[in-house]
């Protein structure tokens, strides 16, 4: 069988998070050539810092013609969009723009292909992935960022209760029927609040539960005046969160 690695590490600049890349491709050399890792002889091995478009062409082009071809990357990388949709790109070339994943793949029949880089990626760019790709991966990370947000803007709070109340002492809390959706006035009016201004805030911005509530409180008393919403929340110095934006 014939059988070729390249292995990579683009460090960057120094202090610029990637430092230890070179150690990867030690690491990985030494692992593939003990026996456990294949007994892969030296030769068999390209390994690059930094490297050149040229040379690093030419030791693609060996690991394309093998059965088995191992190509690891170490070093800087990101979420774009190339040609349009959502790809991660990764910095091979020392102060030249990433370049897609793809560009490491060898026509090799077989290959392990190890991109030990970022993959992080503005809100739009995640956006974008989680449509394309439905309930995937990335979908699931979009989730979790938002959830891990939401509970550190929680825990930054003081325990305790808060109470909203839909109405005043002695008045009735109404329905209201809102764009074909049923519901209590003041559920509606509090959700409303909430994603309205969803859709204008910028990122890392919080909606706490009291100013959503000012807002609902004012929406409803102009729908129904014999209705008057109010809070309860002591004296704190942190409020929750009722909605996020990342």
């Amino acid at each position: 069988m014939k059988r070729h690695a390249v292995l990579i590490a683009t460090p960057g600049s120094p202090g610029s998070g990637a430092d230890n890349a070179c150690v990867d491709v030690a690491e990985w050399q030494a692992f593939l050539m003990d026996l456990p890792g294949g007994a892969w002889e030296k030769d068999e091995i390209d390994t690059f810092t930094n490297p050149e478009r040229g040379r690093l062409a030419e030791a693609m082009g060996r690991a394309s013609e093998c059965d088995y071809a191992v190509v690891t990357f170490s070093g800087h990388g990101k979420l774009g969009i190339h040609d349009g949709e959502p790809t991660t790109m990764v910095s091979v070339y020392a102060d030249e723009p990433a370049v897609p994943y793809f560009e490491l793949r060898p026509r090799a029949a077989r290959t392990l292909l190890v991109l030990d880089s970022c993959r992080w990626a503005p809100r739009t760019v995640l956006e974008t992935f989680a449509a394309k790709r439905g309930a995937s991966l990335v979908e699931k990370a979009v989730r979790n960022a938002y959830r891990r947000f939401f509970e550190d803007e929680v825990l930054k709070t003081e325990r305790g209760t808060i109470i909203l109340y839909g109405c005043g002492i002695g008045e009735e809390s109404r329905d209201w029927y809102h764009e074909k959706r049923p519901g209590g006035l003041y559920t509606l009016a509090l959700l409303d609040a909430a994603q309205q201004w969803v859709s204008t805030a910028s990122n890392k911005q919080v909606r706490n539960v009291v100013d959503a509530h000012r807002v609902a409180e004012v929406e409803v008393v102009r729908r129904n005046p014999e209705q008057h919403p109010d809070i309860r929340h002591g004296r704190r110095l942190g409020v929750f969160p009722l909605a996020v934006r990342l």
